[in-house]
Formats: C-alpha cells, structure tokens, sequence
C-alpha cells in the first residue's frame, strides 16, 4: 500500500526564509464571555498573548479579561483568563477547543506568562483588597 505524502509543516517565503501558517485571528471564539450587562456589545479582550503555532495545523492562545466588581463600597478590577486551542480540521477550517497537547504546553506556559505578567503590571498597591 503506498504511503500518503504529507505537506510540508513549513511554507517558505518570497526571501526564501520557513515559516509556519499561523491560525486566523477570530474575534468570535467560542472561549470569548458573553456580551457584558446583555446590551449586545461583544467583549474584547483587556489583553491577549498568541494565537501561537506549535504546527501547521494547531496554535494556543491566552485573553485575559477585565471585570468590575464591588466590594465594602469599593470598586475593583480582577482579571480572568480563558485559555484557547485552534487547529485545522480536515476540510481546512480552523476549530476551537479546550485540550492540549503535550507539545503544546510549553507554548502554552508562554502564554499564561505574558499574561501573568501583564497583569501584575496593572496592580495598584494602593487600592488592591488582599
């Protein structure tokens, strides 16, 4: 039985240098919160580190997400995170998911890192609760 020749993982520019096709950017992904107070506005990310390609066919990605609460009068921003996974199905569209693997975790530390540290970047001592 001959075997399938598969693609190249990596596509070469017009310099001659490889790189790997990165997933779209998608402003509806299915790891997005819903619209803030049900007014119809879709949220956006405060920040967001990736999409990352770990392959041709696969990339992760961290948003990071402001939210207002209130507590003993006092008005605070904490930040949440939704961690994503694209890859190609075998039609070529890209799809969303929640699991990794194992050579994506580190790409995925990266991320979670950048977004760690942007949000300690938006501390404020003086108005934090804990």
């Amino acid at each position: 039985m001959a075997r399938k020749k598969k693609d190249n993982p990596m596509e070469t520019e017009a310099n001659g240098t490889a790189t790997a096709e990165a997933p779209p950017e998608t402003t509806e992904s299915r790891t997005d919160p819903p619209p803030e107070g049900g007014n119809g506005e879709k949220r956006h990310p405060a920040f967001k580190v990736g999409p990352i390609p770990t392959d041709r066919n696969n990339a992760v990605s961290v948003a990071v997400w402001a939210n207002e609460i209130e507590t003993d009068g006092r008005t605070f921003t904490v930040y949440n995170l939704t961690c994503e996974a694209r890859w190609r199905d075998a039609s070529g569209e890209w799809k969303s998911g929640r699991q990794y693997r194992g050579s994506q975790v580190y790409a995925l530390m990266y991320c979670l890192q950048r977004a760690s540290d942007w949000i300690c970047a938006q501390r404020d001592p003086q108005q934090a609760p804990f």
